[in-house]
């Protein structure tokens, strides 16, 4: 294999790719996420600063659990939790908004791991092959 087959699409990583939560029934349309790669340099140097910052607050210089999900939540918002659609509230589509977006991945710890899950997933920010720009292979149906 190649490489440069290794790493993902710098667009696709940055910009993210649509993947599908739930899909959609006859009442409710599908819920998506736009999701970026957990790789990609703004969420390393976002989680990198606000780690920091957590362990600067705590004299053992550690960070338990339950304030490391708090801080990769955190880091997650813009850089790699980019956007959703089919949520809704009183029927109406609920606006993505970064204090929406962390509240929802703090209180939906089934969100949140599959929001990590997808951002961690190559194969979710590579171009099939022939095609460039078009969407990922990956992108037209999340993982079972």
């Amino acid at each position: 294999m190649e490489i440069g087959k290794l790493k993902p699409d710098a667009t696709m990583a940055d910009d993210g790719v649509w993947r599908t939560f739930m899909d959609a029934t006859k009442d409710e349309p599908a819920v998506e996420f736009l999701i970026g790669y957990i790789g990609n340099k703004s969420y390393r140097k976002k989680l990198t600063a606000i780690s920091f910052k957590a362990r600067a607050k705590r004299a053992a210089r550690d960070i338990p659990p339950a304030v490391q999900n708090e801080v990769q939540a955190e880091a997650m918002i813009g850089t790699v939790f980019l956007g959703w659609r089919g949520l809704t509230q009183d029927g109406k589509p609920e606006e993505f908004t970064e204090a929406k977006a962390l509240k929802l991945l703090n209180d939906s710890i089934e969100i949140f791991n599959f929001v990590q899950n997808e951002a961690g997933t190559l194969e979710n920010f590579q171009a099939s092959e022939g095609e460039s720009g078009e969407e990922p292979k990956a992108a037209l149906k999340s993982r079972p």
